[in-house]
Protein backbone atom coordinates (compact mmCIF):
# COMPACT_ATOMS: atom_id res chain seq x y z
CA UNK A 1 0.00 0.00 0.00
CA UNK A 2 1.28 3.48 -0.86
CA UNK A 3 2.30 5.42 2.20
CA UNK A 4 0.31 8.59 2.78
CA UNK A 5 1.78 11.89 3.85
CA UNK A 6 -0.19 13.49 6.67
CA UNK A 7 -0.82 17.22 6.91
CA UNK A 8 1.30 17.27 10.08
CA UNK A 9 4.20 15.66 8.24
CA UNK A 10 3.89 18.14 5.35
CA UNK A 11 3.86 21.02 7.79
CA UNK A 12 6.95 19.72 9.61
CA UNK A 13 8.77 19.19 6.30
CA UNK A 14 8.03 22.79 5.31
CA UNK A 15 9.12 24.07 8.72
CA UNK A 16 12.35 22.07 8.62
CA UNK A 17 13.09 23.15 5.06
CA UNK A 18 12.56 26.84 5.76
CA UNK A 19 14.45 26.60 9.06
CA UNK A 20 17.39 25.23 7.06
CA UNK A 21 17.08 28.14 4.63
CA UNK A 22 17.15 30.70 7.44
CA UNK A 23 20.07 29.02 9.21
CA UNK A 24 22.12 28.90 6.00
CA UNK A 25 21.25 32.33 4.61
CA UNK A 26 21.17 34.58 7.69
CA UNK A 27 24.87 34.10 8.57
CA UNK A 28 25.85 35.03 5.01
CA UNK A 29 23.93 38.30 4.99
CA UNK A 30 23.92 39.33 8.66
CA UNK A 31 27.00 37.64 10.13
CA UNK A 32 25.21 35.44 12.69
CA UNK A 33 27.91 32.80 12.38
CA UNK A 34 26.83 30.90 15.51
CA UNK A 35 23.75 29.77 13.56
CA UNK A 36 25.98 27.44 11.53
CA UNK A 37 26.12 25.22 14.63
CA UNK A 38 22.40 24.44 14.20
CA UNK A 39 22.34 23.85 10.44
CA UNK A 40 21.71 20.06 10.49
CA UNK A 41 19.24 20.26 13.42
CA UNK A 42 15.92 20.79 11.51
CA UNK A 43 16.53 17.66 9.44
CA UNK A 44 17.53 15.63 12.50
CA UNK A 45 14.25 16.56 14.19
CA UNK A 46 11.97 15.95 11.21
CA UNK A 47 13.56 12.55 10.53
CA UNK A 48 12.95 11.48 14.12
CA UNK A 49 9.35 12.68 13.87
CA UNK A 50 8.41 11.26 10.49
CA UNK A 51 11.26 9.14 9.12
CA UNK A 52 13.93 9.36 6.42
CA UNK A 53 11.60 10.40 3.61
CA UNK A 54 10.52 13.55 5.44
CA UNK A 55 14.15 14.51 6.10
CA UNK A 56 15.06 13.99 2.44
CA UNK A 57 12.17 16.19 1.29
CA UNK A 58 13.14 18.91 3.79
CA UNK A 59 16.75 18.92 2.56
CA UNK A 60 15.52 19.04 -1.03
CA UNK A 61 13.29 22.03 -0.24
CA UNK A 62 16.19 23.90 1.35
CA UNK A 63 18.47 23.06 -1.57
CA UNK A 64 16.01 24.28 -4.22
CA UNK A 65 15.29 27.58 -2.42
CA UNK A 66 19.02 28.15 -1.77
CA UNK A 67 19.59 27.61 -5.49
CA UNK A 68 17.49 30.73 -6.17
CA UNK A 69 18.81 32.73 -3.19
CA UNK A 70 22.52 31.96 -3.38
CA UNK A 71 22.96 30.24 -6.72
CA UNK A 72 24.37 26.91 -7.80
CA UNK A 73 26.80 26.97 -4.86
CA UNK A 74 23.86 27.13 -2.42
CA UNK A 75 22.29 24.04 -3.96
CA UNK A 76 25.48 21.97 -3.92
CA UNK A 77 26.57 23.01 -0.42
CA UNK A 78 23.14 22.20 1.00
CA UNK A 79 23.26 18.71 -0.47
CA UNK A 80 26.88 17.78 0.29
CA UNK A 81 27.33 19.51 3.66
CA UNK A 82 24.74 20.25 6.34
CA UNK A 83 21.89 18.51 4.53
CA UNK A 84 23.83 15.26 4.33
CA UNK A 85 25.01 15.61 7.93
CA UNK A 86 21.43 16.13 9.11
CA UNK A 87 20.19 13.06 7.24
CA UNK A 88 23.01 10.82 8.50
CA UNK A 89 22.86 11.95 12.13
CA UNK A 90 19.07 12.16 12.20
CA UNK A 91 18.83 8.71 10.68
CA UNK A 92 21.29 7.31 13.24
CA UNK A 93 19.18 8.67 16.13
CA UNK A 94 16.02 7.41 14.44
CA UNK A 95 17.46 3.89 14.11
CA UNK A 96 18.49 3.86 17.80
CA UNK A 97 22.16 3.28 17.07
CA UNK A 98 24.46 3.30 20.10
CA UNK A 99 25.45 6.87 21.16
CA UNK A 100 29.19 6.43 20.64
CA UNK A 101 28.55 5.22 17.09
CA UNK A 102 26.25 8.15 16.38
CA UNK A 103 29.01 10.45 17.64
CA UNK A 104 31.52 8.73 15.36
CA UNK A 105 29.13 8.98 12.40
CA UNK A 106 28.62 12.67 13.10
CA UNK A 107 32.37 13.33 13.19
CA UNK A 108 33.18 11.26 10.09
CA UNK A 109 30.32 12.79 8.10
CA UNK A 110 31.27 16.36 9.03
CA UNK A 111 34.94 15.77 8.23
CA UNK A 112 34.14 13.94 5.00
CA UNK A 113 31.74 16.65 3.82
CA UNK A 114 34.24 19.36 4.70
CA UNK A 115 37.13 17.75 2.84
CA UNK A 116 34.96 17.00 -0.21
CA UNK A 117 33.85 20.64 -0.24
CA UNK A 118 37.47 21.79 0.12
CA UNK A 119 38.73 19.73 -2.82
CA UNK A 120 35.68 20.58 -4.96
CA UNK A 121 35.81 24.29 -4.12
CA UNK A 122 37.75 25.29 -7.28
CA UNK A 123 35.12 23.49 -9.39
CA UNK A 124 32.29 25.15 -7.43
CA UNK A 125 33.72 28.60 -8.08
CA UNK A 126 35.11 29.53 -4.65
CA UNK A 127 38.66 28.09 -4.40
CA UNK A 128 39.31 28.04 -0.66
CA UNK A 129 43.09 28.10 -1.04
CA UNK A 130 42.94 31.37 -2.99
CA UNK A 131 40.37 32.89 -0.62
CA UNK A 132 42.44 32.09 2.48
CA UNK A 133 45.66 33.21 0.80
CA UNK A 134 44.13 36.57 -0.10
CA UNK A 135 42.66 37.02 3.39
CA UNK A 136 45.96 36.29 5.16
CA UNK A 137 47.90 38.57 2.86
CA UNK A 138 45.45 41.39 3.55
CA UNK A 139 45.82 40.89 7.29
CA UNK A 140 49.61 40.96 7.04
CA UNK A 141 49.46 44.12 4.95
CA UNK A 142 47.17 45.71 7.54
CA UNK A 143 49.56 44.71 10.34
CA UNK A 144 52.49 46.18 8.48
CA UNK A 145 50.70 49.48 7.85
CA UNK A 146 49.72 49.76 11.53
CA UNK A 147 53.09 48.81 13.06
CA UNK A 148 55.53 49.64 10.27
CA UNK A 149 56.98 46.19 10.92
CA UNK A 150 59.20 45.01 8.10
CA UNK A 151 59.17 41.47 9.50
CA UNK A 152 55.47 41.22 8.66
CA UNK A 153 56.23 41.53 4.95
CA UNK A 154 59.29 39.27 5.21
CA UNK A 155 57.40 36.35 6.75
CA UNK A 156 54.06 36.90 5.03
CA UNK A 157 54.62 34.57 2.08
CA UNK A 158 56.12 31.86 4.29
CA UNK A 159 53.20 32.03 6.72
CA UNK A 160 50.68 31.92 3.89
CA UNK A 161 52.26 28.85 2.29
CA UNK A 162 52.48 26.99 5.63
CA UNK A 163 48.84 27.78 6.36
CA UNK A 164 47.72 26.55 2.92
CA UNK A 165 49.80 23.41 3.40
CA UNK A 166 48.06 22.46 6.67
CA UNK A 167 44.60 23.71 5.65
CA UNK A 168 43.16 20.20 5.01
CA UNK A 169 44.29 19.10 8.49
CA UNK A 170 42.83 22.23 10.05
CA UNK A 171 39.52 21.65 8.26
CA UNK A 172 39.42 18.03 9.45
CA UNK A 173 40.29 19.05 13.01
CA UNK A 174 37.76 21.85 13.33
CA UNK A 175 35.03 19.77 11.73
CA UNK A 176 35.76 16.93 14.16
CA UNK A 177 34.88 19.34 16.95
CA UNK A 178 31.86 20.51 14.93
CA UNK A 179 30.76 16.87 14.63
CA UNK A 180 30.94 16.46 18.41
CA UNK A 181 28.94 19.65 18.97
CA UNK A 182 26.44 18.54 16.33
CA UNK A 183 25.84 15.31 18.26
CA UNK A 184 25.32 17.09 21.58
CA UNK A 185 23.06 19.78 20.08
CA UNK A 186 20.94 17.15 18.31
CA UNK A 187 20.68 14.94 21.41
CA UNK A 188 19.76 17.93 23.60
CA UNK A 189 16.90 19.12 21.39
CA UNK A 190 15.59 15.60 20.77
CA UNK A 191 15.45 15.06 24.53
CA UNK A 192 13.60 18.35 24.93
CA UNK A 193 11.07 17.07 22.38
CA UNK A 194 10.55 13.93 24.53
CA UNK A 195 12.44 11.48 22.32
CA UNK A 196 14.14 8.65 24.18
CA UNK A 197 17.85 9.30 23.72
CA UNK A 198 20.44 7.02 25.27
CA UNK A 199 23.12 8.98 27.12
CA UNK A 200 26.72 8.90 25.98
CA UNK A 201 29.65 8.54 28.35
CA UNK A 202 30.26 11.84 30.27
CA UNK A 203 32.75 14.07 28.48
CA UNK A 204 35.03 14.17 31.53
CA UNK A 205 35.63 10.40 31.10
CA UNK A 206 36.49 10.56 27.41
CA UNK A 207 39.82 9.05 26.49
CA UNK A 208 41.43 7.79 23.32
CA UNK A 209 43.66 4.81 22.68
CA UNK A 210 47.35 5.27 23.38
CA UNK A 211 47.87 4.56 19.68
CA UNK A 212 46.87 8.21 19.13
CA UNK A 213 49.96 9.43 20.98
CA UNK A 214 52.22 6.92 19.26
CA UNK A 215 50.82 7.89 15.85
CA UNK A 216 51.30 11.57 16.64
CA UNK A 217 54.94 11.02 17.62
CA UNK A 218 55.54 8.94 14.48
CA UNK A 219 54.00 11.60 12.23
CA UNK A 220 56.09 14.30 13.93
CA UNK A 221 59.38 12.49 13.34
CA UNK A 222 58.54 11.33 9.82
CA UNK A 223 59.94 13.30 6.88
CA UNK A 224 57.84 16.42 6.44
CA UNK A 225 55.60 15.67 3.49
CA UNK A 226 52.08 17.16 3.18
CA UNK A 227 50.36 13.93 4.30
CA UNK A 228 52.34 13.46 7.53
CA UNK A 229 52.05 17.17 8.38
CA UNK A 230 48.27 17.19 7.96
CA UNK A 231 47.88 13.93 9.90
CA UNK A 232 49.93 15.53 12.70
CA UNK A 233 47.51 18.47 12.71
CA UNK A 234 44.54 16.09 12.98
CA UNK A 235 46.22 14.27 15.89
CA UNK A 236 46.74 17.61 17.65
CA UNK A 237 42.98 18.19 17.51
CA UNK A 238 42.30 14.68 18.87
CA UNK A 239 44.69 15.31 21.77
CA UNK A 240 43.08 18.72 22.25
CA UNK A 241 39.73 17.00 22.85
CA UNK A 242 41.33 14.68 25.42
CA UNK A 243 42.92 17.72 27.05
CA UNK A 244 39.50 19.34 27.38
CA UNK A 245 38.13 16.11 28.88
CA UNK A 246 40.98 16.23 31.41
CA UNK A 247 40.09 19.82 32.29
CA UNK A 248 36.42 18.90 32.66
CA UNK A 249 37.31 15.94 34.89
CA UNK A 250 39.37 17.98 37.35
CA UNK A 251 36.95 20.91 37.16
CA UNK A 252 34.17 18.57 38.24
CA UNK A 253 36.38 16.97 40.88
CA UNK A 254 37.17 20.40 42.33
CA UNK A 255 33.51 21.41 42.38
CA UNK A 256 33.63 24.03 39.62
CA UNK A 257 30.10 24.57 38.16
CA UNK A 258 29.62 23.14 34.67
CA UNK A 259 28.85 26.52 33.06
CA UNK A 260 32.13 27.95 34.37
CA UNK A 261 33.99 24.86 33.10
CA UNK A 262 32.43 25.36 29.67
CA UNK A 263 33.55 29.01 29.58
CA UNK A 264 37.07 28.00 30.61
CA UNK A 265 37.16 25.38 27.85
CA UNK A 266 36.05 27.92 25.22
CA UNK A 267 38.66 30.46 26.36
CA UNK A 268 41.36 27.78 26.49
CA UNK A 269 40.44 26.69 22.97
CA UNK A 270 40.94 30.24 21.72
CA UNK A 271 44.22 31.12 23.44
CA UNK A 272 45.81 27.98 24.96
CA UNK A 273 45.00 25.28 22.42
CA UNK A 274 48.57 23.99 21.95
CA UNK A 275 49.09 23.75 25.71
CA UNK A 276 45.79 21.87 26.11
CA UNK A 277 46.85 19.48 23.33
CA UNK A 278 50.07 18.85 25.28
CA UNK A 279 48.00 18.06 28.40
CA UNK A 280 45.95 15.67 26.29
CA UNK A 281 49.14 13.98 25.08
CA UNK A 282 50.38 13.56 28.67
CA UNK A 283 47.03 12.18 29.84
CA UNK A 284 46.85 9.83 26.87
CA UNK A 285 50.30 8.43 27.64
CA UNK A 286 50.27 8.18 31.46
CA UNK A 287 46.52 8.31 32.30
CA UNK A 288 46.44 11.25 34.71
CA UNK A 289 42.80 10.51 35.57
CA UNK A 290 43.51 6.82 36.32
CA UNK A 291 40.58 5.83 34.08
CA UNK A 292 42.29 2.74 32.66
CA UNK A 293 43.18 1.58 36.18
CA UNK A 294 39.57 1.91 37.37
CA UNK A 295 38.29 0.08 34.29
CA UNK A 296 40.67 -2.83 34.94
CA UNK A 297 39.57 -2.99 38.60
CA UNK A 298 35.92 -3.29 37.51
CA UNK A 299 36.83 -6.23 35.30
Amino acid sequence: MEERTSSQEIRDILLAGFAGICLSVLPLFFGFLFLFLFLPLPYVIVINKHGHRAGTFAVGLTAVVNLFLIGYMGLVLTLITFGLVGIVVGGAFHEKIRPNRIMLLSILTCVGCGLVTYYLSPVLGFPLNDLFRESIQQNFDLLQSMTDNSLAAEYRDLYVEVFILILPGLIAGFLSIYGILNYYISAYFLQKLKFQIEHIKPFKLWRFSRYISFLFIIFVILPKDPISINLSVVMIFVLLIEGFALMDYYGDKWGIPSWIRNIIIVVAFLILNIFISFLGLVDNLIDLRRIRKHEKEKI
